[in-house]
């Protein structure tokens, strides 16, 4: 009877081993699926990635130092921290606007009164970066089917924009205009504008207007890409009128539907 087991047992160890070589040739698919999705990323992502990831490697808050110079580590932390995440942010955002798979929530929306929302929503960052600002917006009804959410982001995007870049004293203007079934809204700085040159690129994820200026601000250079295709997934349209030292026009189209 041992003997029966003995070769019974040697009888089932090829089988064991031939079972667990199926699971040893997946190991090598499953450790490549990590660089396969790294190699998706544009070479510009990963390189703005790199920039707040690596400023921080090398740094450790020195125990011995006194709780300011300490307290100035951890804000800088802090900051290429917020950097690096708003950056991952924006990324998975215009990753998902590109996506077959993404989809509108559209409604029929009073746009005048949607844009004075958007507009108070705006006002304190403006206020607080010492912006004057003037709005002109028709008392309405006017409308336009929007997906609500993400049109207020190409908004927030371009206020972001203008204050991330301008100084305090720049005057910042937002008006709407209705004409033959198009609905215009003009969102206008008086600031340094961008150069004639790059106005037609500067939708082109990570394209920047100042790549020195945008790195001391930390920009991406992708809020204007995600503006712009928002704008035309709801059948609109985003351009720019600028040169240098004469301020930026952003124009937003949307069409309107009767009452």
């Amino acid at each position: 009877a041992p003997m029966q087991e003995q070769e019974q047992a040697l009888a089932q160890e090829p089988m064991q081993e031939q079972a667990q070589e199926p699971m040893l040739a997946q190991e090598p698919m499953l450790a490549q699926e990590p660089v396969q999705a790294l190699a998706q990323v544009p070479a510009q992502a990963q390189a703005q990635v790199q920039v707040p990831v690596q400023a921080q490697e090398p740094m450790q808050v020195p125990v011995q130092k006194g709780p300011a110079e300490i307290k100035g580590y951890l804000e800088i932390i802090a900051k290429n921290s917020q950097r690096a995440s708003r950056l991952l942010s924006q990324f998975f955002a215009l990753s998902c606007l590109e996506s077959p798979l993404f989809t509108l929530e559209l409604h029929k929306t009073d746009i005048c009164e949607y844009l004075r929302q958007i507009c108070g929503e705006l006002l304190p960052a403006v206020e607080q970066a010492g912006f004057a600002y003037e709005f002109d917006i028709p008392e309405g009804p006017v409308y336009a089917m929007i997906d609500a959410g993400q049109l207020s982001r190409v908004f927030h995007n371009l206020a972001d924009n203008a204050l991330r870049y301008n100084a305090a004293g720049t005057r910042i203007s937002v008006k709407l205009v209705l004409s033959a079934g198009q609905i215009t809204i003009y969102f206008q700085d008086d600031g340094i504008g961008i150069a004639a040159a790059l106005a037609q690129d500067i939708f082109k994820p990570f394209v920047r207007a100042d790549a020195a200026r945008n790195s001391e601000t930390g920009g991406s250079g992708l809020g204007l890409a995600i503006a712009r295709r928002i704008a035309e997934a709801q059948a609109g349209t985003l351009t720019l009128h600028t040169d240098s030292n004469q301020g930026c026009t952003f124009i937003i189209t949307l069409p309107e539907i009767e009452a």
